[in-house]
């Protein structure tokens, strides 16, 4: 049971009492406004929608070359050399570039839909390497894990 509440004003003006009433939306059509702005709003709730999401990711660190190949390949959607590159500046570089490629590796799976992985390297970026944008990327990625449960829920039904 999905309990529904909302609200609608209709309000009217005029130089008389008589000329508002009579400017105050009649009620055959206050009740199809009513019910198509409820029908609206109800399917916006159970139907899926496209939506724009941001993510940060780093562009270079001072002293690694594979950081900044990495991100490069992201922004030119060659995933597969961006997984290269930044796996070798997770291997080779300092601690502080480790956690950079570390989270962008994780938001290379999330754009492949690899919500497992992506949220493996962000602990790994934020434990491991102690990168704190990636302690708040873990939160986005713990609720896009979630929306995808209850979307695989409802399509089950």
């Amino acid at each position: 049971e999905y309990h529904f509440d909302h609200r609608m004003d209709w309000s009217g003006s005029g130089n008389s009492i008589d000329d508002a009433v009579r400017a105050v939306t009649g009620k055959n059509e206050a009740i199809n406004q009513a019910s198509y702005n409820s029908g609206e709003i109800y399917a916006r709730r159970i139907t899926p929608a496209w939506y724009t999401v941001e993510r940060i990711y780093y562009k270079r660190s001072k002293h690694d070359q594979d950081l900044a190949e990495g991100a490069r390949m992201m922004e030119i959607n060659d995933w597969d050399q961006a997984i290269e590159s930044l796996d070798r500046a997770v291997k080779n570089g300092k601690r502080k570039t480790r956690g950079r490629a570390a989270h962008n590796m994780a938001v290379v799976y999330e754009i492949l839909g690899d919500l497992d992985n992506a949220k493996k390297w962000a602990q790994d970026a934020y434990a491991k390497y102690r990168n704190k944008k990636s302690k708040y990327y873990l939160y986005d990625l713990n609720d896009r894990m979630a929306d995808r449960r209850l979307l695989n829920h409802q399509l089950e039904n």
